[in-house]
């Protein structure tokens, strides 16, 4: 019984490296293939490149404004998720320690909202905010989060 159950051990782990490599092949694909140039990758492009390439990253950090691009993200990242956890932890709290009246009411339609993906509410809000004539602010961004 114990040969079995450390079979059965042995491979699962097996399943978890060969779906790691198929997972990670084309990220390791596409950071390999970003250092060949166009006639290496028109050429052969499967294999890591002859001579690497480096100044496409220089190319596209500074003509591309790459690092304003990058400090917005963080940015708007850092805001989604600091509010999302404030919001969520003020709630999870009223949840669980207070008690008030429509509390499973309001809980159940707090669990319903979460069934659907959250894109899909970005059309109506593009268009609230568009008919606001607020399109021009960071809110349709940080709301959706």
């Amino acid at each position: 019984m114990k040969k079995i159950k450390g079979l059965f051990s042995n491979m699962n782990y097996l399943v978890l490296i060969i779906g790691t490599v198929i997972t990670m092949y084309p990220v390791l694909w596409v950071l390999v293939s970003s250092f060949k140039g166009r006639r290496e990758f028109a050429k052969d492009y499967f294999f890591p490149a002859g001579k690497w390439h480096f100044e496409h990253y220089v190319q596209a950090w500074v003509d591309g404004n790459f690092g304003t691009y990058y400090f917005n993200s963080i940015f708007v990242t850092f805001f989604s998720v600091s509010l999302g956890i404030l919001f969520a932890s003020l709630a999870a709290y009223a949840f669980t320690r207070l008690e008030f009246k429509g509390r499973n009411i309001i809980f159940y339609a707090f669990l319903a909202t979460m069934m659907f993906p959250p894109q899909l509410g970005l059309i109506p809000l593009f268009l609230i905010f568009k008919k606001l004539h607020l399109g021009h602010l960071s809110g349709p961004i940080l709301s959706n989060s």
